[in-house]
């Protein structure tokens, strides 16, 4: 390294960079020393080893068969995904907008049929036991997070009644929601029926 302005001045920016590439390998080889004892020994046997200082490997220099041997050994070594057939529960809750609005097309023909007369007593049973199944279906019992909750943690109480009230709030919200879309279907089939 230049121990002078001057000297660094009259080096090249080629020679600069060299003379820092060597500073900055030099300190890295130092480092890996005081991490490693005894790895500072370059392998050259292993093929895969590269230093710093080597070319890159392009893809141009690599030929047909260590492509081909490459692909083979990548296609050999996937991983088998086992593919599980989701529950007809698992179906409802991931398509639960389209059910809750088929179910609520469903209930306005009915009363139009006037096989019911009020939707109420059929709506709520059936959402709230469906909603009471899924809870019952989750392993560990713990509300979504949400500031409702930090409200009644901040307020000082217990964590166990604050997760019991936390499940019962969340799936009154989720009841909410699907009694909502399920107004939305049974409203868009009045609204149909009215103009046909």
């Amino acid at each position: 390294m230049a121990a002078t302005i001057q000297e660094c001045a009259s080096f090249s920016a080629a020679e600069r960079r060299q003379k820092r590439k060597e500073r900055i390998l030099g300190t890295a080889n130092a480092r890996l020393e005081k991490l490693l004892p005894g790895a500072s020994s370059h392998n050259t046997s292993d093929p895969l080893y590269i230093t710093a200082r080597d070319e890159p490997i392009s893809s141009i220099s690599m030929d047909a068969t260590q492509e081909e041997s490459c692909l083979e050994q990548t296609l050999n070594t996937t991983a088998e995904i086992d593919f599980v057939e989701p529950s007809y529960m698992d179906l409802i809750d991931i398509n639960r907008v389209q059910a809750c609005i088929i179910a609520g097309v469903m209930l306005r023909l009915l009363t139009f049929f006037h096989i019911v007369h009020s939707v109420s007593p059929f709506w709520i049973p059936l959402s709230l036991s469906y909603h009471t199944y899924l809870l019952t279906q989750v392993e560990k019992k713990y509300p979504k997070h949400g500031y409702i909750v930090n409200f009644l943690l901040a307020g000082g109480m217990s964590e166990k009644l604050v997760r019991y009230l936390g499940l019962i709030i969340d799936t009154l919200w989720s009841f909410s929601i699907d009694t909502m879309i399920m107004a939305f279907g049974f409203l868009s089939a009045h609204i149909v029926t009215l103009l046909f």
